[in-house]
């Protein structure tokens, strides 16, 4: 005997809001962040990037260590 299960109003509902979310959502997401993306590589990010990365400028900005006060051990 053959037994088939209909499924209910309430699943079938369910079900399509599943699809709806993965067609609408996903591509929302990933076109948001192909657009986040580019912003990082605008050139005022750049220049800050070379500004902070820059030895000479870094050990300018930066106190020298004090000297040891203690030989330690050994």
């Amino acid at each position: 005997m053959i037994h088939t299960t209909l499924m209910s109003a309430r699943a079938m509902l369910r079900h399509r809001n599943v699809i709806l979310v993965f067609l609408v959502l996903v591509p929302v997401l990933l076109f948001a962040g192909v657009r986040g993306m580019g912003a990082v590589e605008s050139p005022a990010s750049s220049q800050c990037v070379t500004c902070h990365t820059d030895a000479a400028k870094l050990k300018a900005l930066t106190p020298p260590d004090p000297p040891p006060t203690e030989a330690g051990e050994g």
